[in-house]
């Protein structure tokens, strides 16, 4: 037997479940370090066992549990504020980083453009010739043979031909 092998199962050996006991007193037998490992074992357990019990209170162990209620309480509240602090902190960031990028725009003045006005009185005439009974004009089709493409800018035309007669 091995020395991690002897560690790895010395509690069965010193329990008494070993069913190869013989190597493990062998290899005791044989290697100075595991002999050292048992003999303190043993010994500690002896003392351990001397020492006379401690007696508690009838109030110790709902103490003990208010006591590691405060104590699970505390770790909690330090975890949810340090949750609050990383958002706090990735906020300011953002902030930071959209001031940087989007503040030169919003200081920057917009310039005032002044075009002269378009006046127009009436368009020119584009009348196309069509068969009788029909004149168009840019795409709209009259069917009313009394209208060519001057009367459409009369308020009879844009009247009728438009949202306004609907209303």
């Amino acid at each position: 037997m091995e020395c991690n092998g002897f560690l790895e199962r010395f509690s069965e050996f010193h329990d008494g479940e070993a069913s190869d006991a013989g190597v493990f007193e062998q290899h005791i037998a044989e290697c100075a370090d595991c002999r050292r490992y048992s003999d303190t074992v043993k010994r500690s357990l002896a003392l351990l066992r001397a020492v006379p019990g401690v007696a508690v209170g009838e109030d110790f162990h709902p103490r003990l549990q208010h006591r590691i209620y405060h104590v699970q309480e505390d770790l909690a509240r330090r975890r949810h504020g340090a949750s609050f602090t990383r958002l706090g902190v990735a906020f300011a960031a953002t902030i930071l980083v959209a001031a940087a990028v989007w503040g030169p725009e919003l200081v920057r003045e917009t310039p005032e453009v002044a075009l002269p006005p378009i006046v127009v009185s009436e368009p020119p005439s584009q009348r196309v010739d069509a068969p009788s009974g029909t004149v168009r004009y840019r795409g709209i089709r009259l069917l009313d043979p009394g209208l060519d493409g001057d009367d459409l800018w009369t308020t009879r035309a844009l009247y009728e031909y438009s949202a306004l007669s609907q209303r």
